[in-house]
């Protein structure tokens, strides 16, 4: 039951995530079903599958945005519109992170 609503509480950041990268013109609104189905896929396959290297991961030594391509854009196409839902991240300030909308 844990994982289920943990999985459920992902997938509501997710999608607060989407809103604001559409809301900020960084990610096509029509995209963000893929996205989020592609979302649930990477969690559910990928990063259980490859937890522990996750979970070794360093930032101070690595970059995430390796670790992620490495797992969503390398091995196949499947996971194409997550990766530009993750790029799209990378363009954000603080400045629209802390900007107020009734959307998120």
């Amino acid at each position: 039951m844990a994982d289920a609503a943990k999985r459920e509480d992902n997938k509501t950041q997710f999608r607060g995530v989407i809103a604001k990268l559409t809301e900020t013109g960084r990610f096509s609104e029509s995209d963000a079903d893929v996205a989020e189905t592609q979302y649930i896929n990477f969690i559910d396959n990928v990063a259980v599958k490859c937890q522990a290297e996750f979970a070794a991961f360093d930032t101070n030594t690595s970059r995430v945005d390796s670790l992620l391509y490495s797992h969503m854009v390398a091995p196949s196409s499947s996971s194409i519109k997550l990766w530009t839902c993750e790029t799209g991240l990378a363009s954000i300030t603080w400045a629209d992170c802390n900007s107020t909308s009734d959307s998120v």
